[in-house]
């Protein structure tokens, strides 16, 4: 059995690519910290501040899963 399933880590679902494990960049932004969303003021990407990194597994593409 794969040892990540059995840990419960999975791939983290708000990265922006990857297959077993997610890439780390922020999904909202590509992973390039500007923000998309045209009708806003705010230049940077307000899910993960500016950074391009994701913000729910901080760059690490796996969350802990039940």
């Amino acid at each position: 059995m794969c040892q990540n399933h059995t840990m419960g880590i999975k791939r983290c679902p708000d990265c922006a690519g990857g297959f077993f494990v997610g890439n780390g960049k922020c999904k909202q932004c590509e992973g390039t910290g500007v923000n998309t969303q045209l009708d806003s003021e705010q230049p940077k990407c307000p899910y993960c501040k500016g950074t391009g990194v994701c913000a729910t597994c901080e760059g690490a593409g796996t969350v802990e899963g039940l």
